[in-house]
């Protein structure tokens, strides 16, 4: 009889961790699933400059940011203290999926302008040369 026991024991310790594999893959799920609609909203925002668009890319830049931040918050709802839940893979997913958001976001900032990437954006940095005469009317000094 407590072997009995013990077989449904370790069988329900199996599949509640089973549900909770299922569990954290889900919650990669939602995040995974934040893309296309990002890709879709930024598309609709266009390459120009207004209010909307700027809008849309503080949200996008916020949203990684501050999905990566509660991480750990939100697999501590599904993590047991007394099992060995480790979801290092779904972790490393779930990071993935916001990278790819923030990089979605950072190519709008670029098709934006709003990142400093040509030669142009860092002149103030540029050594000035000196000129090599100077002239004024129609002496020459």
């Amino acid at each position: 009889m407590v072997m009995i026991l013990q077989g449904k024991a370790a069988a329900s310790k199996e599949m509640e961790e089973e549900m909770r594999q299922k569990m954290a893959w889900r919650l990669v799920q939602q995040q995974a699933g934040g893309l296309p609609q990002q890709m879709f909203m930024m598309w609709m925002s266009g390459s120009q400059v207004h209010i909307f668009s700027i809008m849309m890319v503080v949200f996008s830049c916020r949203t990684p940011v501050m999905s990566f931040l509660n991480m750990s918050t939100n697999f501590a709802r599904i993590e047991d203290k007394e099992m060995e839940s480790q979801f290092v893979w779904q972790k490393v997913a779930y990071l993935g999926c916001n990278l790819a958001a923030a990089c979605l976001s950072m190519y709008q900032l670029q098709r934006l302008g709003l990142l400093p990437t040509s030669d142009s954006d860092w002149l103030e940095f540029y050594e000035q040369s000196e000129p090599m005469e100077y002239s004024a009317g129609s002496l020459s000094l």
